[in-house]
């Protein structure tokens, strides 16, 4: 309950346990807080999509600097409490910015 916003970019897929670093997030943000995000995501694509996921732990552990790069970013969102206000896709749906609200 300190602050007004929370600020995270491409940092959320390199952790473990996302959604506790999101439900921590949610912590520290005052009611009605903003959550920001710019993220790594699954992309919409379907090819692009099996591709990620064939690959992402394999390039996280060898090369993606520990980052697993087809996480279900607005699941983790919605499962720390968070309420989606805005999404935006970029780059069809590899990286995507997310506005939601505690």
């Amino acid at each position: 309950n300190q602050f007004d916003t929370v600020l995270e970019t491409f940092s959320l897929c390199v952790f473990s346990d996302p959604r506790g670093v999101l439900q921590e997030m949610r912590r520290v943000l005052k009611p009605g807080g903003r959550l920001l995000i710019l993220e790594n995501a699954r992309a919409n694509n379907a090819l692009l999509g099996m591709y990620q996921d064939a690959t992402a732990n394999l390039l996280a552990k060898y090369g993606g600097k520990a980052c697993v790069w087809n996480l279900d970013v607005a699941g983790f969102i919605r499962d720390a409490g968070f309420t989606i206000v805005e999404t935006r896709e970029y780059a069809g749906g590899l990286f995507r910015a997310f506005e939601a609200v505690k």
